[in-house]
Formats: structure tokens, C-alpha cells, sequence
């Protein structure tokens, strides 16, 4: 019997190939900035998710009201 690797296309050999081309990338930028870099960028995405939300609620109660 054949095993489901080999039916499967292999996309995870893309997949590897292009985390080992990101991976060294990110890391010469964290040796470079010293991981200081990384805190504003995760204070970033919070904020850019926080609004995300904020925006899908604000829209979800004004359709809310326009249905009532």
C-alpha cells in the first residue's frame, strides 16, 4: 500500500523552502536591532487588531439599528 505522503503534492517543500529563505532574513534583523525593534511592531498589530474588531462592532450595531 502507498502511503498518503506520496499522494499528497509536495507543498510542504515550498513551504520549506520559503521559511528558509524568510527565517534568516527576521534573524539578521533581530541580531541587527537587537530584538528593541520587536516590541513597537507587536504594539502595532495589537492596535491594528483591536481596531479591526472595533470596527466590526460599530458596524454590526448600526446595521442593527437600521434593520429596527
Amino acid at each position: 500500500m502507498e502511503k498518503d505522503e506520496d499522494k499528497q503534492p509536495h507543498n510542504g517543500d515550498e513551504y520549506g523552502l520559503l521559511l528558509n529563505t524568510i527565517e534568516p532574513m527576521i534573524a539578521k534583523v533581530i541580531k541587527k536591532y537587537n530584538s528593541s525593534i520587536m516590541i513597537p511592531l507587536y504594539v502595532l498589530v495589537i492596535i491594528l487588531f483591536l481596531n479591526i474588531i472595533q470596527t466590526f462592532i460599530v458596524f454590526r450595531l448600526l446595521w442593527n439599528k437600521t434593520l429596527n
